[in-house]
């Protein structure tokens, strides 16, 4: 089904930068204090998630620290002993892998949102999605790399279902995260890019066509507490805070679906 999706006015510049360096403590602790001697909760973030989380935590009257970067890079940060207090991925495999290796608490896994796979095209109109990718006019289409990136492993299981993977590696630009994805096809860089709905909401003058459901796996956005957050209790308090209803209109504000109390 394609739709076009409304301008939520200048909000590119947030896109375009989402905290590309996360500074961590030398303890591989979690939480850490700022200058006025505060303890700060540190937040790992799937990129497409740096703006709603940002707000749901600066809401809170907390002092949270969010840093958001690609599902798979953060999960390797993790794997090589960074520390965070909460870890929040837009596949569920990354949180799942961290609980079986016991690095996250299993009995705090959460299910924060859902989201939909749309192909965001720099002008033109709304046509069939595959068919102007192939088309010659297309000839530049930004991903997130499928290797570590939710939104690229997303991209590609849709772009293998209607059977044009193969046909456009030629024309595949692929970044490190699905923010940077976005900011290509805004900047005019590329033609167009497979990115989240709560990616296109957000973009100016661009037209998106979305990708049917049933041709990727779920795209969920779950969360956990790590094993050596200093304050085990908070973190979890968190993200039932995020779960909550009372922070759905947040959610829906930047383009997500929300899951109303964690549950799948």
């Amino acid at each position: 089904m394609n739709t076009l999706l409304a301008s939520r006015g200048s909000r590119f510049a947030r896109l375009s930068r989402v905290a590309a360096a996360v500074a961590f403590c030398a303890s591989g602790a979690g939480c850490s204090r700022d200058e006025r001697g505060a303890t700060s909760l540190r937040v790992l973030a799937a990129a497409s998630l740096g703006d709603v989380v940002g707000e749901l935590a600066a809401g809170s009257g907390e002092e949270e620290e969010v840093s958001a970067g690609a599902s798979g890079a953060l999960r390797r940060q993790i794997e090589l002993g960074t520390g965070c207090d909460v870890f929040i991925s837009a596949d569920p495999l990354h949180v799942d892998a961290l609980i079986a290796s016991g690095l996250l608490l299993g009995d705090t896994r959460t299910v924060l949102a859902r989201n939909r796979l749309v192909v965001v095209f720099h002008e033109g109109q709304s046509t069939d999605a595959v068919a102007r990718l192939m088309s010659p006019q297309c000839r530049r289409i930004a991903i997130g790399n499928p290797e570590y990136v939710p939104a690229g492993r997303y991209a590609r299981q849709a772009l293998e279902a209607a059977g044009v993977w193969e046909e456009l590696q030629g024309k595949l630009v692929l970044t490190d995260d699905v923010r940077q994805a976005a900011a290509h096809v805004a900047l005019g860089t590329v033609d167009a890019a497979v990115v989240y709905q709560s990616d296109a909401v957000q973009l100016e003058k661009c037209v998106a066509a979305e990708l049917p459901d049933a041709a990727h796996q779920p795209i969920m956005y779950v969360g956990a507490v790590h094993r050596a957050a200093a304050d085990p209790d908070r973190a979890s308090a968190f993200l039932r805070r995020i779960a909550a209803d009372e922070a759905a209109a947040i959610w829906r504000k930047h383009g997500f679906i929300p899951v109303v109390g964690g549950s799948p």
